[in-house]
Order: C-alpha cells, then sequence, then structure tokens
C-alpha cells in the first residue's frame, strides 16, 4: 500500500513539474519568445478575439515581445514575424533551413507518386529536380519550341469539333 501511493506520489510530482515547465515562457535556445501558456492548451486565449482585426491583435505581441515571437496552441507552435528583414533573413536567406513542404504520406507511401515533384519533400533531389524542369519547361525560350506543335493539335481539335460536335467531352480527352 506505501508502495502504490509512494508511486503515485511521485508520478503526480513528474505531471506537475511537466505543465508548469510547458506553462513557462518560451525564450530558451533558439526558439521564439512567447507569452506563459494554459497547461495542454498552450496560448489558446492569446487568439484574437472575435470582432478584433488580426493585425491589431499581433501589433500587441511585437511591443511586449519584439519582432519576432511565438505562441503555442494545443502543441503546434505558431511563429509570428512582424518585422519586414526578420521575415526576409528567415524565408530568403535561410530558406534551405526554414522551408519545407508537407508530407503527402497518401501520394508518397500509399499511392507511389514519391518521385513526382510535386509531392517531394523538400530535400536535394527535389532542388535538383525542379532546377531541371525550370530547364526545360520554365523558361520562354523553352515553351517557344512547342508552339508549333501545339498550333497543329489546335488545328486538329477544331476540325474534330466541326466533325463531330455531338462528342465535344470525348474530343477534349483526346
Amino acid at each position: 500500500m506505501a508502495l502504490m501511493a509512494s508511486t503515485l506520489l511521485f508520478l503526480a510530482t513528474i505531471a506537475c513539474y511537466i505543465i508548469y515547465q510547458r506553462s513557462k515562457p518560451n525564450t530558451k535556445g533558439n526558439k521564439f519568445p512567447g507569452p506563459a501558456g494554459l497547461p495542454l492548451l498552450g496560448n489558446i486565449n492569446d487568439l484574437p478575439p472575435s470582432g478584433v482585426p488580426e493585425y491589431q491583435h499581433w501589433l500587441k505581441h511585437k511591443d511586449t515581445l519584439g519582432s519576432v515571437s511565438s505562441v503555442n496552441v494545443m502543441g503546434m507552435t505558431l511563429i509570428i514575424i512582424h518585422d519586414k528583414e526578420a521575415a526576409h533573413d528567415l524565408l530568403d536567406q535561410a530558406a534551405a533551413k526554414t522551408s519545407g513542404r508537407p508530407t503527402m504520406v497518401m501520394a508518397n507511401k500509399l499511392c507511389g507518386y514519391g518521385n513526382i515533384p510535386l509531392c517531394q519533400d523538400y530535400t536535394r533531389e527535389f532542388v535538383r529536380n525542379r532546377k531541371f524542369l525550370h530547364q526545360e519547361l520554365g523558361t520562354k525560350a523553352s515553351a517557344a519550341q512547342f508552339q508549333g506543335i501545339q498550333e497543329e493539335e489546335v488545328g486538329r481539335q477544331l476540325a474534330r469539333v466541326l466533325a463531330e460536335p455531338d462528342s465535344l467531352v470525348k474530343q477534349f480527352k483526346t
């Protein structure tokens, strides 16, 4: 009985410590400063109230916490950037570290579309593939080489529409 009581007391102490640590303002390491939040819910009370424009609400954060701050809502950290230079530094100059793409589990893993650039994560392979695609398809000079073929196919499509106007959907699939 005493062992069970001491075990429960130990677990309760650990739980209180974790809740206390999570509710403290976030100012350590490379994390951005933010207001203290509630246990589990985080800074849900710090989100803009209805009827108040969001920009006015977040400008108060800028005045108290600086040009870059963060809030934690139910375990998800939101970083708020108030300064143009800070946004430029984070999103442009440090793009390799700060950029990302959503993971498409259904497309990549289950359907096997992981090699299609649209579905790839932001890796070196993705950057290389995007560069190659831009070289082949992304410039006016590369697109101009297909203009003759496109005009020829448009002519064929128009001829098919004139010959069989009732099967328009079928012809567009062609």
